[in-house]
Formats: structure tokens, C-alpha cells, sequence
């Protein structure tokens, strides 16, 4: 099982949301932390080192994997359009 560590943008997106939406964030993190590699709708992205990313809904989770130290790393998550200005 990885363990999961969340920048300060992340949390500060997670603390403003929504109950349904703060619960389907947390579902999908609990399926990272088992295995970050298997999820349906993780994808590598091109140009960077171990830097994946999955989609829910109108949001997306930017994150790293640190295979060494089993640590799943939330870079961001936000909407579409924002979250990939941010890296």
C-alpha cells in the first residue's frame, strides 16, 4: 500500500468542495494509495518523470509516484483548464 502526501494546493482544493464531490475525491485516492498504477483512467503524462494523471468528472488529479519510498504524491487537482497550468 503507498502512502498518500498532498501538496498545499491540493488540500485547500479538497477543504472547499462539496460533500459528494469531497467523497468522490477520497474514493479515488484510497484506489491510488492501493495500487496507483491499475486505476481505469490513469494516464503517464508525456514530458515528465512519473507524473500521471486521473479524471473525475470535470476535475483532475495530478500525481506523482515515488516507487522507492511507496508514496503517491498529489501534485493538484482542479478543473481541466487550470490544473495543467499549474505544473
Amino acid at each position: 500500500m503507498y502512502k498518500l502526501e498532498f501538496s498545499k494546493q491540493s488540500k485547500k482544493f479538497i477543504e472547499k468542495q462539496d460533500q459528494t464531490t469531497k467523497k468522490r475525491i477520497r474514493n479515488i485516492l484510497l484506489s491510488l494509495a492501493e495500487n496507483p498504477y491499475s486505476h481505469s483512467d490513469t494516464i503517464k503524462l508525456t514530458g515528465y518523470v512519473n507524473v500521471y494523471r486521473v479524471r473525475i468528472g470535470k476535475y483532475r488529479i495530478l500525481y506523482k509516484i515515488i516507487d522507492d519510498r511507496l508514496i503517491v504524491y498529489v501534485d493538484g487537482i482542479d478543473s481541466r483548464g487550470q490544473v495543467y497550468k499549474r505544473k
